[in-house]
């Protein structure tokens, strides 16, 4: 199917109307005019014999195979011009419903034309609001957007530095925010899944002010900013932070949240190196100081605190405390699905098919395509669980099907899932005596050891790969168990 037809059936007779008004008058916008309506009544597959029907139509005499290429070239253009109009919507539609993106380009248009009272008047409420929802992208684009109109129009003096001062503090606050919604519960959303920030109220982090700096606090700010461009050697830099607050910074009014976020990372980073004991205990301290913390680190704190206490195992305990949050995460629709996530995966771990399944979204379809594929997972834990496994083994059938015709070959999920697959599959096909068996687990097992040592750091922590370890680990045993009582 050419991917111009593709276009064209997925717009709807509103937009088909809309397109064909923004084709360009003349010969040839009347031939793009007469092709879109062509290929919009065709249905079906897209044989040969359909090409040289449009082509008759389109150019009033037959069809030739040394002319084929007109039609290409029309076919090229009409897809751009589709391209281009789709494109005009998602702008459209994403700025009708982000009032801070709106209040970006607004401001920005300001600038652009010279109307440089009204960037004055405007700019701070605009930053206001998009701190107020959390939307710390927006909010360090405005503040950059805001430092530099200031440093290029604003009047030299006291007042000017100062501006241009808490501008930047309030950039570097929101680039601390940001690094927490982009990463806290990597442990959930691995391999490399995008953590989307969450709409409505909370506050930033905000930095030292520089007017009460010592070199010591400024020290201690640089690292800071170190945390944040390195991807790897985090934890010693957090403790460098955590040992100049705690020598040279207690008089500050900012060192208990300092001292807090930073704790907050390191719980973090702990647990995203496997120190998850070491993790809990930091953990265990910050929940005692919730109401103190910001909701941009207290929410995916909870979050971070539930998935290592799935690593050590206390998947009870992750059911019972992850009830009792629920109240907080309320208001917030992207942690509350979060917390499910969590909740969820802990009736998996305990094999608890009824209560997975009343946790489950009864539809999908108007997820984020990577928590429809984590859902995928779950759906099919559910099956194997219920003793349904012949429905365990399609679920995971459809999805690699999915999978194979996305446009990414690389995709995460793919051998997570064809993993997840051989192992329905001993239990809904294959008819063996407990020593086959037994093979056919160990060398699955062994398989999964050598995916993961081979494997990206970032998928070692996937939640679903997680509970499949662990379910096979426990057959392996079990069967093994039953292969040395037959042999005795």
């Amino acid at each position: 199917m050419p991917k111009v037809i593709e276009l064209i059936h997925s717009l709807t007779a509103a937009e088909g109307f809309e397109f064909v008004s923004t084709l360009n008058g003349g010969k040839s916008g009347k031939s793009l005019n007469h092709l879109f309506n062509l290929l919009r009544a065709h249905q079906g597959d897209w044989l040969e014999e359909h090409k040289k029907a449009v082509f008759e139509k389109l150019y009033r005499r037959p069809y030739k195979a040394n002319k084929d290429y007109l039609l290409r070239g029309m076919f090229r253009n009409l897809s751009a011009k589709l391209d281009d109009f789709l494109e005009a919507k998602a702008v459209y539609q994403e700025l009708k419903n982000n009032l801070n993106l709106q209040n970006y380009f607004l401001l920005k248009s300001y600038e652009d034309r010279k109307l440089y009272r009204l960037f004055d008047l405007n700019y701070s409420k605009a930053i206001e609001k998009a701190e107020e929802s959390m939307d710390y992208m927006i909010a360090g684009a405005l503040c950059h957007l805001a430092y530099n109109h200031v440093l290029l129009h604003g009047i030299p003096d006291e007042k000017t530095t100062d501006t241009l001062q808490h501008l930047q503090e309030k950039q570097f606050s929101f680039l601390s925010a940001l690094f927490l919604q982009k990463n806290f519960s990597t442990l959930l959303y691995k391999p490399g899944f995008p953590v989307h920030n969450t709409p409505n109220g909370g506050a930033a982090i905000d930095f030292l002010p520089t007017s009460v700096l010592t070199q010591s606090c400024a020290d201690y700010w640089a690292l800071k900013i170190q945390i944040f461009q390195n991807k790897e050697g985090r934890i010693p830099l957090i403790r460098q932070c955590l040992q100049l607050l705690d020598e040279n910074c207690p008089a500050i009014e900012q060192y208990e949240k300092e001292r807090l976020f930073c704790e907050a990372v390191l719980a973090l980073e702990l647990a995203t190196v496997g120190e998850y004991e070491a993790a809990l205990n930091i953990y265990n301290t910050l929940l005692q100081h919730l109401d103190d913390l910001p909701k941009t680190v207290a929410l995916p704190l909870i979050c971070d605190y539930l998935i290592t206490l799935l690593h050590v195992k206390n998947y009870r305990e992750v059911s019972e405390k992850a009830s009792k949050f629920k109240a907080r995460m309320a208001e917030y629709p992207h942690y509350e699905m979060r917390l499910n996530i969590i909740l969820a995966m802990s009736y998996a771990f305990r094999q608890d098919a009824g209560a997975l399944r009343e946790t489950l979204p009864q539809q999908t379809q108007n997820l984020p395509e990577f928590l429809k594929n984590f859902f995928r997972f779950l759906f099919a834990i559910q099956f194997y669980l219920e003793g349904n496994y012949n429905l365990a083994l399609r679920e995971m059938d459809n999805f690699l099907q999915k999978l194979r015709k996305m446009a990414d070959p690389e995709s995460a999920e793919k051998p997570i899932a064809a993993f997840f697959k051989r192992f329905f599959y001993l239990f809904d096909k294959y008819e063996a005596d407990r020593e086959e068996a037994l093979t056919y687990l160990e060398k699955l097992q062994h398989e999964m050891i050598e995916y993961q040592l081979s494997a990206p750091e970032d998928l070692m922590d996937y939640l679903p790969f997680y509970w499949l370890q662990q379910e096979l680990a426990e057959q392996v045993a079990e069967v093994r168990g039953l292969v040395l009582v037959e042999e005795n």
